[in-house]
C-alpha cells in the first residue's frame, strides 16, 4: 500500500468522525458530563437556600451517573446526612470509604451516619479510625459517645488527650476532675479543688468521716442538686455512677438509694425500687417518703401516693 493510499484512508476516517460529531451537534445531544455538572450545580444551589432534601436528591443523581466515583459518593453521603436521611448516607459513605481507600474525613462522616442510626459501636469504631489523623474532630465525637455509654475510664483518657489540644477548656477540665474523684475520691480531690473549691470542700468533709460510701453519696447528690458547668445529662450520668457505688459500699444507705432513684428517673430508667428501698430503710425520712409518693403519683396511683 502506497503512502498516498494510507493518507486517503486516514482522511476518510477523519471525515467520518467529523460527520458523526456534526450529527451529534445537530441532534442536540449533550456530552455525558453536562448533566452531571447540572446536577452538581442544582445540589449546591439547593443547599445554599436551605433545601437539604433537594440538595440530597441532586447529589444522589450525580452519584448514580458515576457510581464508581468515590468523591461523588462522599458528596452524596454528606448531603443525605444533612437532610436526615441516615440510611442512605450510610450506604453512600460506605461506598466512598471503599472507593477512596478509607480516608479519615469519610470515616468521620461514616461515624456520624452510624450515630444517627443509633449504631454506636460502629460509630465509635469509625471515629477511632479517623482519630490519629483528625484528632480534634474525632475526640469531639468520641468524648460525648463515651459519656453517653457511661464509659468513664475511656472518657477520662480521651479528655486528657483533648486537654493537650485545648488546655483552656474549663468544662473539660471539670469533667476530668469529677471522673478522677469518681475513680478515687481521695486521690482526685486536689484536681477537683482547682476547678470547684466548694464541691471539693464538701467531699473533704465527707472523706473525714471515714465512711467510704459517704463521699460518693455527696458527689452524686451535689451533681443532682446544683447547677454545674456540665450539661444536665452528663451530670446525671456521673451522679448515677457515684450513687451506685455508694449503695454498693453500703446497701443500707437510705439517702443514697433515694438520690439514685432520682438519677435513674432523670435518665428514663425505672426508679421505683430505689425509692421503695429508701423508704424501707428510713421510714421516717421525709426525703424517701416524698420521693416514693411522687413516683406513685406519676405512675397513676394517687391512692398509694397520698399516705407517702
Amino acid at each position: 500500500m502506497t503512502a498516498a493510499s494510507l493518507r486517503a484512508i486516514r482522511w476518510r476516517a477523519l471525515a467520518k468522525i467529523l460527520a458523526a460529531l456534526l450529527l451529534v451537534w445537530l441532534s442536540g445531544a449533550q456530552p455525558a458530563w453536562l448533566p452531571l455538572a447540572a446536577d452538581l450545580q442544582t445540589g449546591r444551589q439547593a443547599a445554599a437556600r436551605g433545601d437539604l432534601a433537594g440538595a440530597a436528591a441532586a447529589f444522589e443523581r450525580a452519584y448514580r451517573r458515576q457510581p464508581w466515583n468515590g468523591a461523588l459518593a462522599y458528596q452524596a453521603g454528606l448531603a443525605h446526612l444533612a437532610a436526615g436521611q441516615a440510611d442512605l448516607a450510610r450506604r453512600r459513605l460506605l461506598a466512598a470509604d471503599v472507593l477512596l481507600d478509607h480516608p479519615p474525613a469519610v470515616q468521620l462522616a461514616l461515624g456520624d451516619a452510624f450515630a444517627a442510626l443509633n449504631d454506636w459501636p460502629r460509630a465509635v469504631r469509625a471515629w477511632e479510625s479517623a482519630r490519629p489523623t483528625l484528632p480534634d474532630a474525632a475526640l469531639g465525637r468520641l468524648i460525648p459517645a463515651r459519656n453517653r455509654a457511661g464509659q468513664w475510664d475511656e472518657a477520662a483518657g480521651l479528655l486528657a488527650e483533648w486537654l493537650q489540644l485545648h488546655s483552656d477548656d474549663r468544662p473539660a477540665r471539670y469533667q476530668l476532675a469529677l471522673l478522677a474523684v469518681l475513680d478515687d475520691p481521695a486521690a482526685g480531690l486536689p484536681q477537683l479543688a482547682a476547678e470547684q473549691p466548694a464541691l471539693a470542700a464538701d467531699l473533704q468533709a465527707a472523706l473525714d468521716t471515714g465512711d467510704p460510701a459517704y463521699p460518693y453519696a455527696v458527689l452524686g447528690a451535689r451533681l443532682l442538686q446544683n447547677g454545674d458547668p456540665l450539661d444536665p445529662g452528663l451530670a446525671t450520668g456521673i451522679a448515677a455512677s457515684a450513687l451506685s457505688r455508694a449503695v454498693q459500699l453500703n446497701p443500707d444507705y437510705a439517702d443514697a438509694h433515694a438520690y439514685l432513684g432520682v438519677a435513674l428517673e432523670r435518665q428514663g430508667q425505672p426508679a421505683l425500687d430505689e425509692y421503695r428501698r429508701a423508704a424501707e430503710l428510713a421510714p421516717d425520712s421525709p426525703l424517701a417518703r416524698s420521693l416514693l409518693g411522687t413516683a406513685f403519683l406519676r405512675g397513676g396511683q394517687p391512692a398509694r401516693a397520698l399516705p407517702e
